[in-house]
């Protein structure tokens, strides 16, 4: 009893102490699939211009060509898709203002405009939910607290954002979004005391969702957060983040599903738990159709490492060894999830170009390819 109530004070003190900003990580690509699960890649460019290159129908890769109206950013990219297959990409301009891009057509694309006046210190982070409406986190550069926007579903007679919201809590890392098995959006930041915190939406009946108060679930974190593009195989929410000690660490929600909709069920976060290694970059996951998960990250060799979740006889989970997929790389891996499940990772190489590897399965035995280059000239931006 003793040891719990120390942990619980020790963790409140954590959670109310602040400290300085530390460094963030740095990325390179941002991925999507299209409607006919091709891929475009978004990086920045040299010259601050977001440019792109996709898989072509016939086979093989087009050549880089420059987004929209080659309006300069202070950002790297964030793309995503909607249902009905369009593709929209964010930026963040030198104005410190966000900017979205649509496509109108094949390989065509609207020019940049602003989603509003407010300024950030972040790129932004979108997320596609339900409604087929996008929402757009980001940390406001004046307050430092968490922001979001919400468009008209992309159906709408006429698309449009809301104006930016605060939600509130100071932080010095990018948001973690995603969209839980209820359609219910969750945010993940750094705060300024270096714990994660976590804000969700909730329903209420009767009334509409709304968003619940900010709850600190600890940790140290030495990076930003990183959450599954899904949930896990019981479609609890899990997260990863890199730590002081430079090893990764995870922790996971527990409980009975759907506690709103269950009489008598909670969800409850579980402990820290450390996936060891020693990275020099923020972790990326990825969830394949087993509902099992993936970590990539750069290790202080500068080569990419991932570990994998298993699932054993008795339905308990763990996580293999560190598996090296090697290269020499500038920042922070990206992974697609494809429609069956296999992944596709890009990253920066020393060079300064974008190196991809895919995953293939060969009776029923997944491996990655040999690393290769997609070329282009890129800056390495802030996650």
């Amino acid at each position: 009893m003793r040891a719990a109530i120390l942990i619980a004070a020790l963790c409140a003190v954590a959670c109310a102490t602040r400290v300085e900003p530390i460094p963030t990580d740095k990325c390179a690509a941002s991925v999507v699939t299209h409607d006919d699960d091709r891929l475009y890649v978004f990086s920045l460019s040299e010259d601050s211009v977001v440019w792109y290159k996709f898989q072509k129908m016939e086979g093989g890769w087009s050549t880089w060509r420059p987004l929209a109206d080659r309006k300069k950013m202070g950002s790297g990219p964030k793309a995503v898709r909607f249902v009905d297959g369009t593709l929209m990409v964010f930026a963040r301009g030198t104005d410190r203002k966000y900017y979205s891009t649509t496509m109108t057509a094949e390989n065509e694309f609207s020019e940049w405009k602003a989603l509003g006046d407010a300024t950030f210190s972040t790129p932004p982070v979108p997320v596609v939910v339900a409604s087929g409406a996008v929402l757009v986190f980001g940390v406001n550069a004046e307050t430092h607290t968490t922001f979001y926007s919400e468009s008209s579903p992309i159906t709408a007679e006429e698309f449009s954002f809301s104006e930016f919201a605060d939600l509130g809590q100071e932080a010095t890392s990018s948001p973690a979004v995603l969209v839980d098995a209820e359609g219910l959006v969750h945010v993940f930041v750094r705060g300024t005391n270096r714990a994660l915190w976590h804000k969700g939406e909730i329903y209420e009946n009767p009334g509409p969702k709304k968003f619940s108060e900010w709850e600190c679930i600890g940790g140290v974190m030495a990076s930003s957060p990183s959450t599954p593009v899904s949930l896990n195989g019981v479609s609890l929410v899990e997260v990863y983040g890199r730590a002081a000690d430079k090893a990764l660490w995870h922790r996971a929600q527990e409980g009975t599903l759907y506690p709103n909709s269950l009489p008598g069920g909670e969800v409850s976060w579980g402990k820290w738990n450390s996936l060891g290694g020693v990275l020099a970059s923020a972790p990326t996951v990825a969830v394949n159709d087993d509902g099992l998960a993936d970590v990539f990250a750069r290790a202080t060799d500068k080569a990419i490492y991932y570990k994998a979740q298993v699932e054993g006889q008795d339905g308990v989970t763990s996580y293999t060894q560190w598996f090296t997929l090697g290269g020499m790389f500038s920042t922070t891996p990206t992974v697609v999830v494809h429609a069956d499940g296999l992944f596709d990772i890009f990253a920066r190489g020393v060079d300064k170009a974008i190196w991809h590897s895919h995953q293939v399965e060969t009776n029923g035995t997944r491996t990655f390819s040999a690393w290769y280059s997609l070329g282009g000239h890129t800056r390495k931006y802030a996650c």
